[in-house]
């Protein structure tokens, strides 16, 4: 009996996931763009903040990464961004996930975070070179000047190429097949901040272009 009662369901349902992929690869590049914008608020909008006043976790950082001054977390109020910010830049040497997300948490956070707090908390966590590559990015994926007081100290700081350079991601140089590939991929921007990040700028980009409505 269960098998003749969850044979046409499952039938049905790849019926509909093909009819969905036939659907979606129909429609130009903006209307997936906005399906893809809908379907992302229809997951994350949500009756309570998706992260803690003080995320301490590595899970709870990254779910500030993803959700801060988004639609799910609107009026959700955190300790110290500044030391939050730096921690998800740590935390983004680990995580290529965060890594993909901090751009659009920088984008979102420059207007309320303090500059000056944010080069202090930096400096504490060792993160300089990491966070002026992070705001160089959000900055291009952006269009717009993000944290341009604390990107220029940075940058004269830390910016430059490095001999050897520095692998964004501690995990890029635990094989050296890995570590050549990731210097293969490595845009300019990387490089000009002394970096192997083995990620296209690209991929920050679609990134933001996808939640940063949301």
């Amino acid at each position: 009996m269960l098998s003749n009662t969850m044979g046409p369901r499952h039938s049905k349902s790849a019926a509909g996931r093909l009819g969905g992929q036939a659907r979606a690869s129909s429609l130009g590049a903006r209307e997936r763009q906005t399906a893809a914008r809908k379907a992302a608020l229809a997951r994350w909008h949500g009756p309570r903040a998706p992260f803690p006043p003080e995320p301490a976790t590595p899970k709870e950082v990254a779910s500030f990464v993803a959700h801060f001054r988004s639609g799910a977390s609107r009026g959700a109020e955190v300790i110290s961004l500044p030391d939050l910010v730096t921690a998800a830049a740590a935390l983004a040497q680990r995580d290529p996930f965060v890594a993909r997300m901090l751009p659009t948490l920088l984008w979102r956070a420059r207007d309320v975070i303090d500059q000056k707090a944010l080069l202090a908390a930096a400096q504490r966590r060792g993160v300089g070179r990491v966070l002026g590559y992070f705001l160089d990015l959000a900055s291009l994926v952006s269009g717009e000047r993000v944290c341009s007081t604390a990107l220029k100290k940075l940058r004269s700081k830390h910016g430059g190429s490095l001999r050897p350079p520095v692998f964004l991601h501690e995990y890029l140089a635990a094989r050296p097949w890995r570590a050549m590939l990731a210097e293969q991929q490595t845009p300019a921007l990387g490089r000009k901040w002394g970096l192997v990040t083995g990620t296209s700028v690209e991929s920050a980009r679609s990134y933001f272009e996808k939640v940063k409505a949301l």
